[in-house]
């Protein structure tokens, strides 16, 4: 749609858009995209943008003149990083009942347009990366690009405020206030909830780095939508394009959330080595060593923007069926990655559950795991795989060799091996283990195996009464889809074999399970978990 109804419509647009003889050029043929705030026609070799004239809050294009002004910020902001394809903004005239790109005698323009030269697809950094040809030293080059554009800059005052605790809580709120009305249905309750404690518990927690970055002149005019997708690589030409021009509070940022969101980026492509790699790279280059310690929360941030994007992509009715599920599933994903960074600090995480039986350790671990997407790794299943024998079987009675010291020993390494396999591979993934780590050698030697990683580990033992455990055991006597054999006749003999942490294990998260609901218990973990890595 123009500016004005008279002007005509947006589908009329549209159709000159899409139209080849509307071109000086004739392109062969032209494709035309639409997202929430512009249409996109790429006639080869050039794209056109036109912005449509809608209002968000946090976008207004609703006037022509404002269409105006931001078509010419989108060209001058992008020609910081990517001078050589934007070529400038075209006028829109309405010649009668015709557009057209020429100048009309005396008729002001009735759209405007941004010209860009077009990008091959193949080029694209997301693209590189799902056909697994991502070219050598490209982390490096884009590292490069960003510190010759990051410390070229002197920010004013006016880019600087918006680097205090109270300006950055501005964009935290409205993420909450914005999707408060998913909060137990498409965001389950746990999640929404400790999001927004994490976010809450950093503010106040870092409030002197915060106040460090200010100081250290950190918060800087930047790109603002700093993602894989805005990345371009032509041989040994690099694009870094489409930043965020139609509002100042997405842009004068931290340069560390400008780097969190190509790095959550490149997490959620499955690359987390890649991210790590930047974060390495940038931490080095720029002479920020306190990078690493703010990417956790803006990670966390610019992840749930994304998941909260998405979600309301699923709700918009004039979409698809087959997309809103799509768009869904990707909220669900970048909600989940947001967890992982408040969890994990960016890295990757194993956290073993540990305790008496009957103490809900697997019942804490299986519900962990479905809040987070972790892969919960069982010491009863891996028993009884390794064994050869069915899963439900009842082993204790008919295969009690299985529990001898040899094969509990080839489990516990089966199940240091799995985490640390996972931690190791380029995504990083993050793992839980379900085992009772009744021996303080099992649970050293998994602190050993992991000496020298950057998973982060934690232990979290789970407690309950003697009574609770024992009212468990026995429910379990009539279940036959419980996978572990122990049951109530084994309680005393297994309660005696289990060797409590010491006071020095101080990895050791101790959280009851009988006086709260498994939320409850999940909220608490998480928590803990998360306070423990702020803090690192």
């Amino acid at each position: 749609m123009v500016a004005d109804p008279n002007n005509g419509t947006e589908s009329r647009l549209i159709a000159f858009l899409s139209n080849p003889a509307s071109y000086e050029h004739r392109p062969s043929d032209v494709r035309v995209l639409q997202t929430h705030a512009s249409i996109v026609a790429i006639a080869g070799p050039f794209v056109f943008k036109v912005k449509k004239p809608v209002n968000f809050g946090f976008l207004d294009f609703s006037t022509l003149d404002r269409r105006h002004h931001f078509c010419n910020e989108e060209v001058r902001l992008n020609r910081r990083l990517c001078a050589k394809i934007y070529e400038g903004v075209v006028p829109i005239y309405q010649d009668g009942e015709h557009l057209t790109f020429d100048a009309v005698p005396n008729v002001e323009p009735a759209e405007y347009a941004v010209k860009m030269r077009h990008l091959a697809e193949a080029g694209f950094l997301d693209a590189l990366i799902r056909a697994d040809s991502v070219p050598s030293g490209a982390i490096d080059r884009i590292a490069a690009r960003l510190q010759t554009f990051y410390t070229a800059q002197s920010p004013t005052e006016d880019v600087r405020m918006w680097g205090s605790v109270d300006r950055i809580a501005i964009s935290i709120d409205e993420n909450f206030d914005q999707t408060r009305a998913f909060r137990g249905r498409e965001i389950p309750a746990v999640i929404f909830d400790h999001l927004r404690w994490y976010n809450d518990h950093f503010l106040s927690s870092k409030h002197d780095q915060f106040e460090r970055r200010l100081r250290e002149q950190r918060i800087l005019n930047c790109h603002g939508d700093l993602r894989a997708e805005h990345i371009h690589f032509d041989g040994d030409d690099i694009c870094i394009y489409d930043c965020i021009e139609f509002n100042e509070r997405f842009r004068f940022i931290d340069v560390a959330s400008d780097i969190a969101f190509l790095a959550m980026d490149l997490r959620n492509l499955g690359r987390s080595d890649l991210a790590s790699e930047l974060v390495l790279e940038l931490t080095s280059r720029l002479d920020d060593p306190l990078l690493a310690t703010m990417l956790p929360f803006y990670g966390s941030y610019r992840a749930f923007v994304r998941g909260k994007v998405e979600l309301m992509k699923s709700t918009e009715e004039e979409v698809p069926d087959v997309d809103r599920s799509k768009s869904r599933n990707r909220a669900e994903d970048f909600f989940s990655l947001s967890m992982d960074y408040s969890v994990t600090g960016g890295s990757s995480a194993i956290i073993a559950f540990m305790g008496r039986v009957g103490a809900g350790k697997s019942t804490v671990a299986q519900r962990m795991s479905d809040v987070l997407g972790w892969q919960r790794l069982s010491s009863d299943w891996t028993r009884k795989k390794l064994s050869g024998i069915d899963p439900f079987e009842h082993a204790s009675e008919t295969h009690p060799e299985v529990y001898g010291e040899e094969v509990t020993a080839r489990v516990y390494g089966a199940l240091a091996e799995q985490a640390i396999a996972a931690s190791r591979s380029p995504a990083r993934r993050s793992s839980l283990i379900d085992a009772t780590f009744s021996k303080r050698l099992q649970r050293d030697a998994l602190r050993r195996a992991l000496e020298h990683d950057d998973a982060r580990l934690y232990f979290v033992e789970t407690i309950v009464s003697d009574e609770a455990a024992k009212a468990r055991l026995r429910k379990r006597e009539s279940d036959t889809g419980v996978v572990s054999d122990a049951r109530i006749g084994d309680f005393d003999a297994l309660n005696a074999r289990y060797e409590p942490p010491a006071p020095d294990e101080v990895d050791i998260i101790r959280i009851r399970t009988d006086d709260k609901s498994i939320d409850e218990t999940v909220s608490a973990v998480l928590r803990d978990v998360s306070r423990r890595g702020t803090e690192l």
